[in-house]
């Protein structure tokens, strides 16, 4: 109850120092959202939007609500400095009123303020001290005095160029009282050990890779060249008198038939066997020619890509399969490696 009405009076004395219009609009709108959060209970979503409107337009009003928004939340000594602020604003307002109003409400607070004592020894040992509380560095110039600090817990800590960092937690009641901490002499930092000595690596020589075997070469020509050689030459041959013959039953056509159209032919004479023959023969030459010429050009590539070869060589062999076709017959050359 009696914060509920320490509440009202805050944003009694709040309203009061308003002007009838607002200079700065923002800082209005804020100050009226927060007003509504308070009225809510929402003190923690209240007070940030105070800090802004403040910082927009500064007012007694606006600073006494902030304090009395902070006190609600359990910050007493920011409250308690806030409530100080207010009133020296609402001097420079000339509101007497809320000079008197600002100061009952921080002297009121001034029971339940907890405070907090650093004393430190700086320099140490000729070296430059560092407090930090909570992550923030603490003014030299406090050391050794009692400061507002609010309720929570807090970790000190102390560094210096060479030596141990030394740290404390350190708890503020909500309670009027003093807590001291005093900082030891800081201990010289332990002298970091060298590395081991590294072993020294040891050479291991790679073993010795036996001797080469020898290889005998051989630079033969392979029997298959010569026999494939051979076959393309009686291929070839062979395909020569199948044209000689060709020519020869072209002839008689002619000379029985009339020339080159062939549509008058001697009385008696047997026109289709010699126009068989003729197929024939040009079939023969043209299928043992090419198989021949196959069998040549394989045989030559036998004997010029001959290479060396070591003892254990791998057996190569030609295969020729002849094949008959009804005006033709030939053969084919395989080459096996």
């Amino acid at each position: 109850m009696r914060s509920l009405c320490k509440i009202l009076m805050a944003i009694a004395i709040a309203l009061a120092s308003l002007p009838a219009s607002a200079a700065d609009p923002m800082a209005e709108s804020l100050f009226q959202e927060a007003l509504a959060l308070m009225g809510e209970g929402r003190f923690r979503d209240a007070c940030p939007k105070l800090e802004a409107s403040q910082r927009l337009e500064a007012k007694s009003g606006t600073m006494t609500v902030l304090a009395s928004c902070n006190e609600q939340i359990g910050k007493i000594a920011t409250a308690w400095a806030q409530y100080k602020e207010a009133a020296a604003i609402a001097r420079t307002e000339g509101r007497k009123e809320h000079v008197d109003k600002a100061t009952e409400l921080a002297a009121a607070l001034e029971l339940r303020l907890g405070k907090l004592r650093i004393d430190a020894q700086t320099p140490q040992g000729g070296v430059q001290l560092t407090v930090e509380l909570n992550g923030s560095v603490v003014p030299e110039a406090i050391f050794g005095i009692a400061f507002a600090i609010d309720p929570g817990t807090y970790t000190l800590a102390a560094m210096a160029p060479g030596k141990q960092t030394w740290s404390a937690t350190v708890e503020i009641k909500g309670q009027l009282g003093t807590t001291t901490v005093a900082i030891p002499e800081l201990e010289a930092e332990k002298p970091v050990a060298p590395p081991p000595p590294m072993p020294a690596p040891t050479l291991a020589l790679p073993p010795q890779a036996p001797p080469p075997k020898p290889v005998v070469v051989d630079r033969r020509i392979p029997p298959w060249a010569w026999v494939v050689g051979a076959g393309g030459l009686v291929s070839v041959g062979v395909s020569a008198g199948f044209l000689v013959d060709q020519r020869l039953a072209s002839s008689t056509l002619d000379d029985r038939c009339g020339g080159a159209a062939r549509d008058r032919c001697t009385p008696g004479y047997d026109f289709a066997a010699d126009h068989a023959r003729e197929k024939r023969d040009f079939g023969m030459f043209l299928g043992f020619g090419i198989g021949g010429l196959g069998l040549a050009a394989a045989s030559v590539i036998g004997i010029v890509t001959v290479g060396p070869s070591s003892t254990s060589t791998t057996s190569r062999r030609a295969t020729i399969t002849p094949w008959l076709g009804p005006d033709a017959m030939g053969a084919s050359v395989e080459l096996g490696f």
